[in-house]
């Protein structure tokens, strides 16, 4: 990899050779996406688990051309502002997708997750039918998530469902770990729903999803689990909170969408913390 000393003092001769270079034939060797929830800037790139910098204004990010998935972790988010470099909404979460697909959102996180196979990891010959399973557990059947997921005339759904579904994530994660042990959860459950023929609350019955990601967390997650009482409250501020989303998305408005994400609810205090996951379990009943 080169070093990042030797392209601070190269030459201006050098650098211009470079950049003209890369303008000539970067995209013959690179594939280019957006990371976008709103834009993520400055979040760490990874291509199939290298690290590759981070994104750049609007969430721009490059990998090589044989990469299989690219990864952003962390960030800030921007709302919709293409000259932003920087806010004071700090992007806690983990987005993957296929490097082929161009954007890097929470749609195509969870359309990873369910995608992927215990034993062999992202299995890229399902990513046609999860993505279809993932439109009918949203209750949008031409869900495409080809698609640009900030232009607010053609992508609507795209703009809402990735906002919702980030909300609804970060009621349970402080980090980009907790925030991948969710999205396996909510994959488990959008499967679940993708089966039976059933929507995935992400407005309404929301209490309901909360409480069934609840359910589906890893065993090795259980300082995440929420308590009924957190659950019952987290489902107010998050039900509110993905009004105002669906709400902005209509009025043609996404730049206000979700200000901040919404926090693991701490209204009621725990005065022990659960152990094992047996523990945990009592704690809930």
């Amino acid at each position: 990899m080169t070093s990042k000393n030797w392209v601070r003092g190269a030459p201006l001769s050098v650098l211009a050779l470079l950049v003209l270079g890369a303008c000539s034939s970067s995209s013959d060797r690179t594939l280019d996406s957006q990371a976008i929830d709103g834009y993520i800037v400055k979040g760490a790139v990874f291509c199939d688990e290298e690290s590759s910098g981070i994104t750049a204004i609007e969430g721009r990010l490059s990998c090589p051309k044989n990469t299989v998935l690219v990864t952003v972790s962390g960030g800030w988010d921007v709302g919709f502002d293409s000259t932003a470099e920087t806010s004071n909404v700090v992007f806690v979460g983990e987005l993957r997708a296929p490097a082929s697909l161009g954007y890097v959102t929470p749609l195509s996180t969870v359309a990873v997750q369910m995608a992927s196979t215990t034993e062999g990891g992202y299995q890229a010959d399902l990513w046609d039918q999860k993505v279809r399973a993932l439109g009918m557990a949203l209750g949008d059947d031409a869900l495409d998530l080809t698609k640009d997921p900030s232009d607010i005339v053609n992508s609507q759904s795209l703009i809402r469902f990735n906002a919702q579904i980030h909300q609804i994530i970060s009621t349970f994660a402080r980090s980009e770990m907790e925030y991948a042990s969710a999205i396996a959860a909510f994959a488990t459950v959008v499967s679940k729903n993708a089966q039976e023929g059933t929507t995935v609350g992400l407005q309404d019955n929301l209490a309901e999803t909360l409480a069934a990601i609840n359910e589906a967390l890893p065993t090795d997650s259980y300082l995440m689990i929420l308590t009924p009482t957190q659950i019952a409250s987290s489902a107010v501020t998050v039900t509110a909170t993905n009004q105002i989303i669906d709400a902005a998305v209509t009025e043609g408005n996404p730049v206000t969408v979700a200000p901040e994400a919404a926090a693991p609810d701490t209204t009621v205090p725990d005065t022990t913390v659960p152990v094992t996951v047996e523990e945990a379990a009592i704690e809930l009943l």
